[in-house]
């Protein structure tokens, strides 16, 4: 009953065992006592998966706990074309539609803020933080600054793009912040 049969028709770039990690976390994890943040959703792959486990998951207050940050815009450069082909846009230059349509069933979870995550002023306590957007060294380094320091003691932070050779970064940006932070995979 993992997340690859029920968004399997949602354009995007994480893999179907990901998008089992994110539903298993929503719904097994996390309690309620925080938000579920999550910065680059592209067009609600990952969002669908956070919210199908949220919506079987066993916390008390659910409505809106997902805080979903995105600019809804192609990105400058090379990467525009491989968003382009991986949404199936060939107009305009964003994508919110194409995301409030694939998250209408989840609507009642989200709040969603679209433009440049850089720009919020977070106050609240986050038990979960999901990351999916290579941005570029400053960017992660002022989202560490935003956002690290709401997460709650036994929370998760993800980087989806940890791997990804344009994001060498991420794990300097991360050790910086230890001991707080624990590695755990």
């Amino acid at each position: 009953m993992g997340a690859l049969h029920f968004n399997r028709e949602i354009p995007g770039m994480i893999e179907p065992g990901e998008q089992d990690f994110l539903f298993e976390l929503a719904r097994d994890t996390y309690t309620g006592a925080g938000e579920i943040v999550e910065i680059g959703a592209l067009v609600g792959r990952s969002t669908c998966a956070l919210s199908r486990g949220l919506a079987i998951s066993r916390a008390v207050e659910k409505e809106r706990r997902i805080h979903v940050f995105d600019t809804f815009r192609f990105p400058a450069g090379r990467l525009e074309a491989v968003f382009r082909q991986t949404i199936g846009q060939a107009n305009g230059a964003g994508f919110r539609q194409a995301f409030d349509a694939y998250t209408r069933p989840w609507r009642e979870y989200l709040d969603v803020h679209e433009g440049d995550a850089r720009q919020a002023n977070w106050t609240r306590p986050i038990e979960i933080l999901f990351i999916d957007c290579a941005a570029g060294l400053e960017f992660h380094r002022e989202i560490a600054r935003l956002f690290y320091p709401h997460v709650m003691a036994g929370g998760v932070i993800i980087h989806q793009d940890w791997f990804y050779n344009r994001s060498w970064y991420l794990p300097g940006i991360m050790r910086s912040v230890e001991p707080e932070l624990v590695p755990i995979g």
